[in-house]
C-alpha cells in the first residue's frame, strides 16, 4: 500500500519525471541485450500512481547520460512525446507502446532518490548505479565493445558505493510496462499462428502507415521490436484507413516499440513495412514445424507484384531491404519493384474491408481512424482535425456504437482539454500559444 496521505501522481500530467520520488517500491533490472547506450528497468509503483485516471502499478524506465548532444535516444524521446503519444491519444493508431512521461537533466541524486525504497538502501542503489553508469560512459567513448551489464537489482556490496561527478546529468523516459506481452519473433516459435497471422500483419502495416503519415521511419522494425498481446477474448477491431473501413476479429494486439533508430526523413517512407515483411518472411521460412507457405505468399503479394516476386524473395533471403548482393538499391529502382505503403495496406486489409454501416456487435472494440487529411506537411496531426472527436461520435452512431463507448470518448476529450490547459499554463511562445488556444476552443465546441 502507498504511504498514508501520499499525494496522487498522475503520470500524464507530470512535467518532470526527475521528481518521481517516493512512488517506487521495487526495481527490477533488465539485462542489456542491445548496443543501446542506456540503462533500463521495470519499476513497481505504490498505489498512488495513475495514468489518464487509471491506476498504474508499474512502468518501463530507460535512462541515459545527457551531455547536451543530439543522440538517437534523444530522438526516440522526442518521437514518443510528439508523435506516438498523439497517435494514441487521438485514436489515430493504437498499435504502439504508450509513453507516460520524461525527465531531462536529472541529477545523480535524483535517480538515487527515485530508485531508493524500503527494499534497498541508498548505498546499494549507488553501488549498482555507479557500476552501470561507468559502463555507459566507457561505451560512449568506445562503441566497438558493448558494455558489460548487471541488472540493477543485483547489487554490489555497500563498500563499493562512491559519489559520481556532481555535474553528471541524465534523461529519464517512462513508458508502459508490457512484460505480459511477447515479442513477435518469440511468439511465432511458441505458438501455431497458421491462419491467424492476417490480423497481426494488418495491424503492423497500419502502424507503418501511421508512421509514414507522421513523417517518421522506425528504422529497425525487426521481429523483436514488435510486441504481441494476447487478449482475454476475441475482440472486434474497426480501422478507418484512408477513408476505408476495415473490420476483423482477433485475440492478438500488435504494439511497436524501441525507436532509438528513428528517422524524421526517409527517401522510401514504406521501408519500415518492407523491413517488417522481410523479417517476417525470413522467420516463417525458418519455422519447419508449421506450414506457413500460404502466409509467405501473402506477404510477397503484399509488397510486390508477380513480375518482381523472385526479386523480392532474393532480397528477403538476405535480410536487408534496400540492399541486394551487398549493393545498395537506388530509390528509383526500389520504388519500381515494391508497392507503396498505401498499396500494402489495401492488400493486407483486402479480406477485412467492410461497409460503413457494419454493426459493431457485443464484443469489445478497438477503434482507430487514420486518414492522410488528418496530417499536415510536417507529419503532425492537424489541429482542426481534432474535431475528429465529433467525427468519432457520428461514426459511432452510424455503427450503432454503444453509449458507454461514447461516454469514454467524452472522458478522453476532457483529458485532452486538461493537457492543453496545462500547456498554456507553461506560458509557451506566442505562436504556440495561439495554436493551443485554437485547439482548446475547438475541443470545447465538440
Amino acid at each position: 500500500m502507498g504511504n498514508a496521505g501520499q499525494k496522487l501522481l498522475e503520470l500524464g500530467q507530470m512535467h518532470n519525471a526527475c521528481q518521481m520520488i517516493g512512488y517506487v517500491n521495487q526495481v527490477i533490472g533488465i539485462e542489456r541485450k542491445t548496443r543501446s547506450v542506456s540503462e533500463t528497468w521495470i519499476v513497481q509503483f505504490r498505489d498512488a500512481v495513475t495514468y489518464e485516471d487509471k491506476a498504474t502499478t508499474s512502468a518501463f524506465i530507460k535512462l541515459w547520460i545527457d551531455d547536451g548532444t543530439e543522440t538517437s535516444l534523444a530522438d526516440e524521446l522526442l518521437v514518443y512525446r510528439t508523435t506516438i503519444r498523439d497517435l494514441l491519444d487521438f485514436g489515430v493508431c493504437p498499435n504502439f507502446v504508450k509513453y507516460y512521461a520524461a525527465g531531462r537533466y536529472c541529477s545523480y541524486d535524483n535517480i538515487v532518490d527515485i530508485l531508493h525504497n524500503e527494499n534497498n538502501t541508498k548505498d546499494e542503489v549507488k553501488g549498482a548505479l555507479n557500476r552501470n553508469i561507468q559502463n555507459l560512459i566507457t561505451y560512449k567513448k568506445d562503441k566497438e565493445k558493448p558494455p558489460p551489464h548487471t541488472p540493477i537489482n543485483k547489487y554490489l556490496p555497500t563498500d563499493n558505493a562512491v559519489n559520481m561527478h556532481p555535474d553528471l546529468r541524465f534523461t529519464l523516459m517512462v513508458n508502459e510496462d508490457r512484460r505480459g506481452d511477447k515479442q513477435l519473433g518469440v511468439y511465432l516459435t511458441e505458438n501455431d499462428l497458421v491462419g491467424k497471422l492476417a490480423p497481426i500483419i494488418f495491424q503492423a502495416i497500419v502502424a507503418c502507415y501511421a508512421m509514414k503519415l507522421s513523417r517518421i521511419s522506425h528504422g529497425d522494425l525487426h521481429m523483436n521490436n514488435i510486441f504481441i498481446s494476447t487478449l482475454e477474448k476475441d475482440t472486434l477491431f474497426h480501422y478507418t484507413i484512408n477513408h476505408k473501413l476495415y473490420t476483423f476479429t482477433s485475440r492478438y494486439m500488435v504494439r511497436l516499440f524501441d525507436f532509438d533508430r528513428v528517422r524524421r526523413t526517409n527517401i522510401t517512407p514504406n521501408r519500415d513495412a518492407l523491413v517488417f515483411t522481410s523479417a517476417l518472411y525470413i522467420s516463417l521460412k525458418k519455422l519447419k514445424k508449421h506450414p506457413y507457405a500460404a502466409d509467405m505468399q501473402a506477404l510477397l503479394s503484399m509488397c510486390t507484384d508477380a513480375k518482381n516476386k523472385q526479386y523480392a524473395i532474393d532480397m528477403m533471403k538476405q535480410g536487408a531491404f534496400c540492399q541486394l548482393d551487398k549493393k545498395t538499391i537506388s530509390p528509383d529502382d526500389f520504388r519500381s519493384k515494391f508497392k507503396t505503403i498505401e498499396d500494402m495496406v489495401l492488400v493486407a486489409g483486402k479480406t477485412f474491408e467492410t461497409e460503413p454501416n457494419t454493426p459493431l456487435g457485443a464484443t469489445p472494440v478497438v477503434f482507430a481512424r487514420c486518414n492522410p487529411d488528418m496530417f499536415n506537411d510536417q507529419g503532425r496531426i492537424v489541429f482542426e482535425q481534432l474535431k475528429t472527436m465529433r467525427g468519432f461520435r457520428d461514426i459511432a452512431r452510424n455503427l450503432r456504437f454503444c453509449r458507454g463507448q461514447i461516454n469514454a470518448m467524452d472522458k478522453r476529450k476532457e483529458r485532452m482539454v486538461r493537457k492543453v490547459e496545462m500547456a498554456l499554463d507553461d506560458k509557451p511562445d506566442p505562436k504556440t500559444g495561439q495554436i493551443l488556444k485554437k485547439l482548446l476552443s475547438s475541443l470545447k465546441r465538440t
